[in-house]
Order: structure tokens, then sequence, then C-alpha cells
């Protein structure tokens, strides 16, 4: 991964940026990552996870009364406790139990650099969303 970060890295313009993308991800993965990225830079930004959570209440009429509501957390270390006081903020977790319903919420590996920021990362979500 080193290697294709440090590729990023080398990139100088939008029109760089665009090709190497293009060549990198198929378009309909190119659209998920631009959609990941658009809920990113808002939870960074510390915007409330209300307006996600309303769309996703609003998404979720008609599904089975025991449906699992799923955080897939594949963003970089920094920001794992970010997002997850901002989902917890939310009430995503809340939401989802008030309709009979489920939450779970997945990180994928590797969690963190090394031990020390792995167990961070951990703490972090485990004060954000109490079981």
């Amino acid at each position: 991964m080193n290697e294709l970060f440090g590729a990023i890295m080398e990139i100088k313009s939008k029109t760089e940026a665009t090709n190497f993308f293009r060549d990198l991800l198929t378009l309909p993965e190119l659209i998920e990552f631009a959609n990941r990225w658009q809920i990113v830079k808002r939870l960074v930004a510390g915007e409330p996870y209300l307006e996600i959570s309303k769309k996703l209440k609003a998404l979720e009429v008609g599904f089975a009364p025991n449906a699992v509501r799923v955080a897939y957390l594949s963003v970089p270390p920094q920001v794992f406790a970010v997002i997850a006081k901002q989902l917890s903020a939310g009430g995503v977790h809340e939401d989802a139990a008030s309709h009979n319903s489920h939450f779970r919420y997945i990180v994928e590996k590797p969690v963190g650099s090394d031990a020390k920021s792995a167990e961070a990362i951990w703490v972090s979500l485990l004060q954000s969303f109490k079981q």
C-alpha cells in the first residue's frame, strides 16, 4: 500500500489525478470512492451524523424488522475516532435498536499502524458504542 500512497503523492494536477484514478478504478468503484469521500469529509468536519441517519431511516422503510444496519469503516486511522463519535452522536445505533433492528460496525484491517494506534482505535470505538 505504501507504493500506492507514494504514487498518489506524486500527482501534480487535477488532470493527472483524473487519469490516475480512471486507470486504477472501474467507473462504479470510482463513484463509490467519491461517495465515501463525501461522507468522510462531512464526518471529519464535525457535521453530525443525524442527517445521514435521517436518510437511512427513509431508505429502511419496508425492510424486515430485524434488519442489520452496518457501518463499514475503511478509513485512515487518524479519522476513526472522529467518525465513531459522529456516528454515535447521530444515534445510528440507537435508531437501529428502536426499530427492532441491529447495528454493527466493521473495521477493515489493518487497524492502525502499530499496536499502540490499533489500541487507540479500539478504545475510541468502544467508548462511542457501549455494548
